[in-house]
């Protein structure tokens, strides 16, 4: 395989899109949360608005916060950090 292939992204469904950001705002969560790190940043997230709400119950169980980030077009960037 050549290196070209190996670094293009392949588009991807929707759905299995969305699981994907969902497990790493819940991971990004457990991780600050543990204390492992003071703050975790994920960009590029597609969902990251809805994410940011739906998970924002989660994340006050846990003593973090998510701030939604707006970027550049239409992705919405999240900062996970301590209370």
């Amino acid at each position: 395989m050549s290196m070209d292939a190996a670094l293009s992204v392949r588009p991807s469904r929707p759905g299995a899109r969305l699981q994907r950001e969902t497990t790493e705002v819940q991971a990004a969560i457990a991780l600050v949360a543990a204390r492992s790190g003071d703050r975790v940043l994920l960009c590029g997230l597609r969902y990251g608005g809805r994410l940011a709400a739906s998970c924002a119950g989660r994340a006050a169980a846990a003593g973090v916060r998510l701030e939604p980030l707006r970027t550049p077009g239409n992705g919405v960037d999240i900062r996970v950090c301590r209370v």
